[in-house]
This record gives structure tokens, C-alpha cells and sequence, in this order.
């Protein structure tokens, strides 16, 4: 074997070798989207934990989003109805979170879906609906989709019913 033979053999050697390598990094960077996506999917969760902690956490929380989303903005106090907005305020923007996440493709858009349906549950509530249309949030109501309450009233229903 000549020299011209051991370099076209370590030419030929190089190229598998070069192959291998993009393989083996087009696979760790599949791994770490995949890994990303995961990451972002738990913040928001998490993110989505804290709101339903913050909402119903304590009973006077709980007194105040109830009678809120069943009456209206009309039946809470001042410090009441601040509380009240907050929340929703950070309610929905976890579910606006959660749209951009899924256009920009970094979570599903059935965890999208999900963290709608069960944010348009509160927001379709009368208090909810009130609230959208009161805040900076009025256009995004619609989103919600059940814009007539009947979901909120079967779910505050079966509240009342199981007490």
C-alpha cells in the first residue's frame, strides 16, 4: 500500500467519521429541544400551580373569587374587587403565556388547549365576564370560547351541591 493509498484510506475514513459526528449532534440537539420544551411545559405549570394556590389557597381567597365570579365586581368590597382583579390578572396572563409558548412551538398546543379550557372556565363565569370586559383583557374573552356561563354554572353548581 502506497501513500497515495493510505490517503485516499484516511480521506475515506475522515468523511465516516465527519458523518458520525453530525449524526451524533443532530441527535444532541433534538435532546436538548426536547429538553427545553419539557422545562418550559414545567414553568408553566408551576407557574399555573401558584395561580390556583393564590386563588383558592384560604378560605377568605376562596369567599372572594366565589362570590366575585358567581355575583359580580357589584357585591365586592374595594379591597375585595383589587384582589380579585389581581388574580385574574395573573390568571390570565399564565394562559397568554401559554398562547405565545405554543405559536412560537415551545409547548403543545394541547397544553395550550388544556390551560384555556380551564382558565375559560372562570373567565366565562359572570364575575369573569364582567372582569374581561371591565380590564385591559376585554378582547381576549372570546378566546375562552362558552361566552354564555354554563360551563361555570354546572362547575359552581356541583360546588354547592358537594358542600
Amino acid at each position: 500500500m502506497g501513500i497515495q493509498d493510505l490517503g485516499a484510506l484516511g480521506e475515506f475514513v475522515a468523511a465516516i467519521a465527519t458523518v458520525g459526528t453530525l449524526g451524533y449532534l443532530a441527535l444532541q440537539i433534538r435532546l436538548s429541544a426536547r429538553t427545553s420544551i419539557a422545562e418550559a411545559e414545567r414553568q408553566l405549570l408551576t407557574g399555573l400551580h401558584t395561580q390556583h394556590a393564590l386563588l383558592w389557597g384560604d378560605e377568605a381567597s376562596t369567599r372572594i373569587m366565589l362570590k366575585g365570579l358567581s355575583q359580580g365586581l357589584a357585591h365586592l368590597t374595594d379591597e375585595e374587587t383589587m384582589m380579585f382583579s389581581a388574580r385574574m390578572s395573573e390568571m390570565v396572563n399564565q394562559y397568554v403565556i401559554a398562547k405565545r409558548m405554543s405559536e412560537r412551538k415551545v409547548i403543545s398546543d394541547d397544553l395550550r388547549r388544556d390551560v384555556r379550557d380551564g382558565i375559560g372556565l372562570i373567565v366565562n363565569s359572570p364575575g369573569g365576564r364582567q372582569w374581561c370586559a371591565n380590564a385591559k383583557w376585554a378582547n381576549i374573552a372570546e378566546e375562552f370560547g362558552d361566552l354564555d356561563g354554563t360551563s361555570f354554572q354546572e362547575w359552581f353548581g356541583g360546588l354547592r351541591n358537594a358542600q
